[in-house]
């Protein structure tokens, strides 16, 4: 049975603490594959638009990610201009590993900054069983337990030394012009300079 991961983010831009989390779950849980996915606009932030275009942070991410073989682009979400449920995409993909695999096992895979707002995603007790979150966490005795009075859901809290990166950060180092090689993929530091991201 395969084991496939999803991670998606809006990735403006993709760094090292993204790679980092999605990398390490994927070695301690043995997943064959993590599809990675931009979205184009979350429905967390639908009044705060990613600064790049969906195109650029598909190249981006896909820059970033070119020379890890595990790791694979899902484009199901940056195509649409408009907010993406993760449930929706969830159920695409499953759908679409369906018709190549038997059998096989779908995971969600989130920081743990992001598992206290999970809780109010579209359908997130479904979305759990389709897909058991992994989160990964510096301090996995930290993780807050289920809201009282919800079914029990599957997930699973791995530990790992999280890199404490925000694409925000990133954001503001390139336009003060400082230094962000130790954050960023150098060819995506490349594509944003070439395209004049982010000043």
């Amino acid at each position: 049975m395969k084991k496939y991961g999803y991670f998606g983010g809006t990735f403006d831009p993709i760094h090292f603490g993204h790679l980092n989390l999605a990398i390490q779950i994927a070695e301690i849980c043995k997943l064959d594959e993590v599809f990675i996915c931009p979205t184009s606009v979350s429905p967390s932030k639908v009044d705060a638009s990613p600064i790049a275009s969906n195109q650029d942070r598909f190249e981006m991410t896909s820059l970033a990610i070119k020379d890890i073989p595990f790791l694979k682009m899902l484009d199901f979400e940056i195509k649409e201009n408009k907010p993406s449920y993760t449930i929706d995409t969830i159920q695409k993909l499953q759908e679409f590993l369906g018709k190549k695999d038997e059998a096989f096992e779908l995971h969600l895979i989130m920081a743990s900054d992001l598992w206290k707002d999970f809780f109010h995603w579209k359908e997130w007790e479904k979305l759990a069983m389709i897909a058991p979150p992994i989160i990964g966490s510096r301090f996995p005795e930290k993780i807050s337990k289920l809201p009282v009075g919800h079914v029990k859901i599957p997930y699973q809290v791995v530990e790992i030394p999280l890199i404490e990166i925000s694409s925000t950060l990133v954001r503001k180092r390139l336009k003060n012009k400082q230094y962000c090689g130790h954050l960023v993929p150098h060819e995506v530091l490349q594509y944003i300079k070439k395209k004049h991201l982010y000043i």
